[in-house]
């Protein structure tokens, strides 16, 4: 037989439908101790509402039924059950619901989710053993007496979210000494939600004059500012590092002229002082690793043997012609994983824009495998192009070649002549995070109506410059021209 210790772990997502037949169960037994048994039946429910009055305080048994979602954590579940000296709810379950862990006396250690929105009346009455709580961001609302004859209590930390908190929530708490309000707006109380106004009440910078008007809360003694707290990669401000943060970062590198110090304090996690494809590698390795990645080495202290280039060749388009064009990265003896960069076109010449995909035509260059994806978005004038992947593993293949595909179209009406494109504000990231920055670099369109003249024999000489159109040119410039019979661009 299993033994369990007696810290039971909500990992089973527990279920009682009570308006259905019930299927045939395997019933699983454990033993915590030799006053309390519990039984798990295994039913395949989808619903989920953990059943009330689970435990039994005569016979000390604990009975739960469990499936794969709970949503509920029903009235007086655990009431009473003074065994129980830890749990972890999983992060499926809604809402605690009132008296749910009343009177666990044993109860040292509970972690509430960042899904619970609603905590009901005296869910947690009289669990003296608790000697801090917090309150995650995503509860609105906390029942009366909720935490009443807490007396272990030292402190407690209430989400930002919170907009109500019943009457006598922290009564009966002799221990405690800090209560952290992480909310700007204080939320509505009453004059018994506390007891106790001399412990030292923490709110957000900035809050606490709101605080000091605000009913009952002003009843306080000593309201502290906290000092601002920053957890990098957390750029949506969910008090978490995850998914959710990369279509934060990718905004934020699209806009990065214009971040105000705060969020460049999340936002910058690699610590170059810039939010860039660097700091969106960092993410990804803090994101696989929990948020225990270390600080990326700086990309000064990598062994670089030449500086990368990224840069197109020179092309010629007709009036009304679409081409593709070739981004081509030079990295000898680097490898990266993250690339971005700002493209601006002469007037006259843009990128097809893909109506049927709202994005414009940028794919995939034959150096990027199928897991990273190209972004592009209107910036400054130009065009600011990422090209981003999730793998932390990944990296762009080879040391020379194209990585990137865009197709640009000329307008009917460009008159004929040379005309600049530049690549500007290059940034390559290492795997790591730690990030490399290329120069500048222009190529010179050439627009011609004219485009099927492709030798000439010269009577004037072999120094002798002619355009597409066979004229000669005595003052070439920039520009493709006939030189010796053959085609040349200067």
């Amino acid at each position: 037989m299993k033994t369990l210790k007696s810290s039971i772990f909500l990992l089973f997502a527990i279920v009682l439908i009570s308006s259905c037949s019930t299927p045939p169960e395997r019933i699983i037994k454990y033993t915590t101790n030799d006053n309390c048994k519990i039984e798990f039946k295994d039913n395949k429910f989808g619903n989920a509402t953990l059943v009330s009055n689970v435990y039994s305080e005569e016979e000390q048994c604990f009975y739960a039924i469990f499936d794969q979602t709970v949503k509920t954590i029903g009235a007086e579940c655990f009431k009473k059950c003074k065994t129980i000296t830890s749990v972890t709810i999983p992060n499926s379950v809604t809402s605690i619901g009132e008296s749910a862990f009343e009177d666990c006396s044993g109860l040292t250690s509970i972690e509430i989710p960042n899904s619970v929105t609603t905590i009901g009346h005296d869910a947690f009455w009289f669990c003296s053993g608790l000697t801090s709580i917090t309150i995650p961001n995503s509860v609105t609302s906390i029942g009366e007496s909720a935490f009443t004859g807490c007396s272990g209590l030292t402190s407690v930390t209430i989400g930002n979210s919170v907009t109500s908190i019943g009457d006598y929530v922290l009564s009966s708490c002799y221990g405690l000494t800090e209560i952290y309000s992480l909310a700007e707006t204080p939320a509505t109380i009453t004059y018994d939600t506390f007891e106790n106004y001399y412990v030292t009440l923490y709110v957000p910078a900035g809050a606490k004059e709101a605080y000091q008007a605000a009913d009952y809360w002003k009843n306080f003694t000593n309201i502290v500012e906290m000092e601002p707290e920053t957890l990098p990669g957390d750029i949506n401000g969910d008090i978490e590092v995850n998914v959710g943060d990369f279509a934060s970062l990718v905004n934020l590198i699209f806009n990065s002229d214009n971040i105000d110090a705060a969020t460049m304090a999340v936002a910058d996690i690699n610590g170059d002082g810039e939010v860039n494809v660097g700091d969106f590698a960092s993410l990804v390795n803090l994101i696989f690793n929990s948020g225990s990645q270390a600080a990326p080495k700086r990309a000064a202290a990598l062994a670089a043997t030449a500086e990368p280039s990224l840069y197109i060749e020179p092309f010629s388009i007709a009036p009304g012609e679409q081409k593709q064009i070739e981004v081509l990265l030079d990295n000898p003896g680097e490898k990266f994983s993250q690339l971005q960069f700002d493209l601006a076109l002469p007037e006259g010449v843009e990128i097809v824009f893909d109506e049927d995909n709202f994005c414009y035509t940028i794919d995939r260059g034959s150096r990027l495998a199928s897991v990273y994806n190209i972004d592009a978005q209107d910036v400054n004038g130009g065009v600011k192009v990422l090209a981003l992947t999730t793998n932390p593993k990944a990296y762009i293949k080879g040391e020379s070649g194209d990585v990137v595909l865009i197709t640009v179209q000329a307008a009917d009406d460009i008159a004929d002549g040379v005309y600049d494109l530049s690549i500007n504000n290059v940034v390559l990231s290492h795997q790591d995070g730690s990030t490399v920055k290329a120069s500048s670099t222009t190529a010179a369109i050439t627009v011609s109506s004219t485009t099927g003249l492709t030798n000439i024999e010269g009577a004037e000489g072999s120094d002798v410059y002619y355009d597409l159109q066979g004229r000669v040119v005595k003052e070439p410039s920039k520009g493709i021209y006939i030189h010796n019979g053959k085609k040349v661009v200067l």
